[in-house]
């Protein structure tokens, strides 16, 4: 069923409008003042980082499938940088090395996801 989703036309729109809605989710967790972590865990935005932008670049890939996966990787990297940057102005959030790498580490956890089911559909 997910490779279905993944390769065929007819959920071409369904992935665009899951690529648009998942951006907009991503900017509003990361661009909102911050509020407290569920969990107490010494670094747990870390893996927060790495599961939002593996997620998000998997979706990425899924929607926009005819795009060379290095360009998405690309992108997506630039989009933690940017990120990143744009904390330094919002109250309560403030730029980190720590989460660009964390950031990166999702974006490459996403593409090995999206390339394996890639392979495996052909």
């Amino acid at each position: 069923m997910v490779l279905k989703i993944l390769k065929s036309d007819e959920y071409r729109k369904f992935r665009k409008i899951a690529f648009w809605l998942t951006l907009g989710v991503l900017l509003y967790l990361t661009l909102s003042p911050q509020v407290a972590s569920p969990i107490k865990l010494h670094n747990i935005d870390k893996l927060y980082h790495v599961v939002a932008f593996a997620g998000f670049t998997f979706i990425y890939a899924a929607a926009f499938s005819k795009a060379i996966l290095f360009k998405i990787a690309l992108n997506s990297i630039y989009l933690g940088i940017a990120i990143e940057l744009l904390q330094l102005i919002i109250p309560g959030r403030g730029f980190s090395f720590g989460d660009m790498i964390a950031d990166f580490v999702g974006v490459i956890v996403g593409i090995y996801l999206i390339s394996r089911f890639r392979l495996n559909s052909c």
